[in-house]
């Protein structure tokens, strides 16, 4: 991170423990094998000893992932999940944390882990100031970059390959519907439910979840996915570098995805280029709306939103494996002084109770037909 967004002081980090004390002494031994303690094995048990496995079968560095608290002296770094840190977290402003480590090592690295935008951040930021030494985040200027997705590019032999296959293929005639969506999340900074209304008058969308009086999206339920030509991959907010699962999985499903941001918030390494059509590409949504129809009925057209398969293919992270990596490469050791800063530092805002009182009035007024 630059200076102004995460200030660093290097000549005094050993020495800094935030509200916790006088750190103990570094470890005199540079291991081969890395430890990696997750202080709350977030995502459920399940998704830690996936992690393990990752680590053992395909970490091209050594690390080993534990649970155990009692090991902490053992660490190399200490991960937390930011969202269970606050035991109130839906609480706005609330500074009450879950107890800390009262053990440290100098080289020890203390990890912040997070794939929540800022307008899901209810907690007090500040109450972690000079705490914690790294970041993993989904944002490219993170210490350790955690994305949902990654476009890798194909060497020549592979897009060979590739060419081979998808010229045999026509993925417009694949599909027999037009544009569907999800959601469940009704009350989001990003007004999805004000863009859908408003595309509505002009196309037709058969939206699924929670906010639809729809939930039915198993193997059981009549409603096939991947029949679609488009999928809504709509953000609940318009972030730094926020392009979530909803994306991805659309292109798994060779569906053309339509985005809520474009290259104005996301840094472009982050997306594979010509898969996606963003609404803010067009200056009216009835001129969105007009070019959606035209691809939907144009093969030649809707095809060649697939041409970045000779080219690209998309890939997800092991986030135990970055921070290996990191770790053997011996990344520098900071403080992040002022994390509420940094995280502020954004296009879209934090939880704070005068914005989340204005979300909800409008998300009513929406409702009464406003």
């Amino acid at each position: 991170m630059t200076q102004y967004v995460q200030d660093i002081d290097s000549k005094t980090a050993p020495r800094r423990m935030g509200p916790l004390g006088p750190l103990s002494p570094p470890s005199k031994t540079s291991k081969l094998q890395k430890v990696i303690l997750y202080w709350i094995p977030f995502n459920g048990n399940l998704w830690i000893e996936s992690e393990k496995t990752l680590v053992t079968e395909q970490c091209p560095d050594s690390c080993a992932v534990i649970t155990d608290k009692n090991d902490i002296e053992n660490a190399d770094a200490v991960n937390f999940h930011l969202v269970d840190l606050w035991p109130d977290n839906w609480n706005i402003g609330t500074s009450e944390t879950i107890p800390f480590p009262s053990y440290r090592r100098s080289d020890q690295v203390w990890i912040l882990t997070n794939q929540e935008p800022p307008t899901h951040m209810f907690g007090n930021l500040r109450v972690f100031n000079g705490l914690f030494n790294w970041t993993a985040w989904y944002r490219s200027d993170s210490v350790v970059q955690l994305p949902y997705g990654l476009p890798v590019a194909l060497t020549e032999q592979e897009s060979t390959r590739m060419q081979q296959t998808t010229s045999k293929r026509n993925f417009f005639k694949e599909k027999t519907k037009e544009i569907t969506g999800r959601i469940s999340n009704c009350k989001d900074q990003g007004k999805r439910y004000r863009l859908i209304r408003e595309l509505q008058t002009y196309l037709d969308i058969d939206m699924y979840g929670g906010c639809y009086n729809n939930s039915c999206y198993g193997e059981n339920c009549s409603h096939d996915l991947h029949k679609y030509k488009f999928y809504l991959s709509f953000e609940n907010a318009r972030c730094k570098d926020y392009v979530t699962e909803k994306y991805w999985e659309a292109l798994r499903r060779n569906q053309i995805p339509i985005v809520n941001w474009n290259y104005s918030n996301i840094n472009r390494t982050l997306v594979i280029p010509g898969s996606f059509i963003s609404i803010y590409d067009f200056p009216s949504i009835r001129d969105f709306a007009s070019y959606i129809q035209k691809v939907g009925s144009n093969e030649t057209l809707y095809n060649s939103y697939f041409e970045w398969k000779n080219h690209y293919k998309d890939q997800t992270r092991c986030s135990s494996c970055e921070i290996c990596s990191r770790l053997h490469s011996n990344t520098s050791i900071h403080v992040i002084k002022d994390l509420d800063k940094w995280v502020r530092n954004d296009i879209c805002p934090k939880v704070e109770v005068f914005n989340n009182l204005l979300d909800k009035i409008d998300r009513r007024l929406f409702e009464w037909g406003w």
